[in-house]
């Protein structure tokens, strides 16, 4: 057998990386390591290739801005900029997707490629500008252009959109038409970009009240146009065409200058060692069961979504935007720092109840975060996860604010401090789950009417009383375990009044027990398909067999009853991590005399 020039040699990796390795690959490659002194050159460059693979789709769902720090070794990088802001609006998406959902699949796939048109549109023109996407945000996108002449890039950015969008903004579905159509803002001034977050997990975040100029630019434009906040009318002043649009608000027609385009930076390939590292570093920005799905297709495309039944928590932090809006004074470490506190509190808790932090823009002074409870991976109890997630975070943030307030002082005597306030809105119902974006540039999120009205309830939570509301289905889900006062609020986009809940406390039961195993009905197809795994292991053919199932279905109830009808015959090795099954560092039959077979029990597909 011909051996390979190893890049590096698995044996010797230090534990973090062996660990880091095991995650990355799927369970063909996987399966390759357990003998790696027999890897030939075929199987050590598929592995190679996989995990290349797997570091460019990091690097494509990451801010570009904080890719070259991470892959320098710099973990939680922290700088202000100046520049000008963008952002972009998709108007029409949502009548589009409350119509798609209800056809099922075939209208989610519809509302899918509907939305990635638009955003091919709308990264392929910041891309070609020399600008950075920060952020996605539901139908909207949030792009930095830097430089020299940042606001003549910006707006020849934006005019870029609308000629593109042009082009793709009628759909016709189900014998109607739809138009689709983006309104952009752009305003100017300095920016705090951060890493921020927990040593093992992490987010990228743009702070600075320039952003609310530019969302609240665009808030105000009509669709089909392009506002200008006055301080990027004032840098554009005798090389641009306006007019005066709606609100005051200055509408950009043309430019008479051509500004000099930035080239997108270019990541050169690493191999062995370094690569795993590289890997290891952008990893931590996103959540373990996004990171997961992704290094299992790293070449999975925008465009594939699901159907899911998820419980979406918007959060909204104010006050942090006025800590980034001194940078002559407040040092980007320090306001980085502070905001890791905060938002290092808030992974701490959706996370430890099984939530994924998956998504951070600006909102209203401050912050919104979106976890969600349902996507990628299902689990029990989702909707009770949800809220005392919420009720925990509410209570940390409570005490941390007197902590930081506290420091802050000590550091900064002279200086006018914000305070720190949070409010949230919980809600729960289908939505579609998957990546958005392109190629280029995108993001795992979930999108739909549920996560919509978790939004709208966010926004009318009221700020200075810390209000968690939580949505009609999440009340009939956990029923009179919810404390607090019912309150009916009419919500924007919806024809009537909702019924939420102003959350206050949960009774809490214990989450039920494991109920003892009685007879298995309904099962025999998949009990004669695993009978048949064990008459081929017991002729000396090892087999590895897949569990698949949303929370709940009887996944470990099938594996106890296989395990028990294969008692003293066949010995089972099970796993629960995702696409990976842990094999021992010896040949397990080595060590017990028989082969195994071996369960994977995937929480969900």
């Amino acid at each position: 057998m011909q051996r390979s020039n190893l890049a590096f040699d698995i044996a010797t990796l230090p534990p973090n990386l062996s660990e880091l390795l095991q995650r990355c690959l799927p369970v063909e490659l996987a399966g390759l390591l357990q003998t790696p002194a027999d890897l030939n050159s075929s199987a050590h460059d598929a592995i190679q290739s996989h995990l290349a693979a797997v570091r460019d789709a990091l690097i494509a769902s990451l801010p570009l801005w904080l890719v070259p720090p991470l892959l320098a070794g710099i973990h939680t990088p922290a700088e202000y900029r100046r520049g000008t802001l963008l952002f972009a609006d998709v108007s029409g998406f949502t009548a589009l997707s409350e119509r798609l959902t209800r056809f099922g699949h075939a209208g989610v796939e519809q509302l899918i490629h509907a939305l990635n048109d638009c955003f091919a549109a709308l990264v392929g023109a910041v891309r070609d500008h020399g600008g950075d996407l920060l952020a996605f945000g539901g139908d909207a996108v949030l792009a930095c252009f830097s430089g020299a002449d940042h606001a003549a890039t910006a707006a020849a950015a934006a005019l870029a959109m609308q000629v593109r969008m042009a082009s793709i903004s009628r759909r016709v579905i189900g014998g109607h038409t739809h138009m689709l159509s983006v309104k952009i803002g752009l305003a100017s001034g300095p920016l705090l970009l951060s890493g921020v977050g927990l040593p093992g997990r992490r987010l990228a975040l743009a702070l600075g009240s320039v952003i609310d100029h530019c969302d609240e630019v665009a808030a105000n434009t009509a669709p089909g146009a392009i506002g200008l906040h006055e301080s990027t009318a004032g840098l554009l002043a005798g090389r641009a065409e306006f007019a005066l649009g709606t609100a005051g608000i200055a509408g950009l027609q043309g430019l008479s200058v051509t500004p000099e385009l930035m080239p997108a930076p270019a990541f050169p390939p690493a191999a062995g060692v370094e690569l795993l590292q590289q890997i290891g570093a952008l990893a931590p920005y996103l959540p373990a069961d996004v990171f997961a799905t992704l290094a299992a297709a790293p070449g999975a495309r925008p465009g594939e979504g699901e159907q899911r039944d998820v419980v979406s928590l918007f959060i909204h932090l104010a006050g942090l935007h006025a800590l980034a809006d001194q940078p002559d004074a407040l040092p980007a470490t320090l306001v980085a720092a502070v905001v890791t506190q905060v938002v290092g509190a808030a992974m701490a808790a959706i996370e430890r109840y099984g939530g994924a932090l998956a998504h951070c823009d600006s909102y209203n002074g401050g912050l919104k975060l979106l976890a969600f409870f349902g996507a990628p991976v299902a689990r029990q109890h989702d909707a009770q996860r949800a809220v005392e997630a919420a009720l925990q975070l509410r209570a940390d943030l409570q005490a941390l604010q007197v902590e930081l307030s506290e420091h802050l002082a000590r550091s900064l005597p002279n200086q006018e401090l914000p305070s720190l306030q949070v409010r949230m809105g919980v809600n729960y119902g289908p939505v579609v789950a998957g990546l958005i974006g392109s190629t280029a540039r995108r993001e795992y999120t979930v999108i739909g009417s549920a996560t919509n009205i978790a939004a709208r309830l966010m926004g009318a939570a009221d700020l200075a009383a810390a209000e968690i509301l939580v949505g009609p289905s999440v009340c009939r889900q956990l029923g009179a375990v919810l404390r607090g006062e019912e309150r009916l609020l009419g919500l924007k986009g919806l024809p009537a009044p909702l019924n939420a809940r102003s959350l206050t406390a949960i009774d809490v039961a214990p989450l039920p027990a494991e109920i003892a195993a009685g007879p298995l009905f309904g099962r025999e197809r998949e009990l004669a398909q695993l009978s048949a795994a064990a008459a081929a292991i017991e002729r000396g053919d090892p087999r590895l067999v897949f569990l698949q199932g949303e929370a709940g279905v009887g996944k470990t109830r099938l594996a106890r009853e296989l395990a028990e009808r294969l008692a003293n015959r066949v010995d089972c090795l099970f796993t629960r991590r995702r696409g990976w099954c842990r094999a021992p560092s010896r040949s397990f039959s080595r060590c017990c005399g028989r082969s195994p077979i071996i369960l994977s029990r995937s929480p969900a597909i």
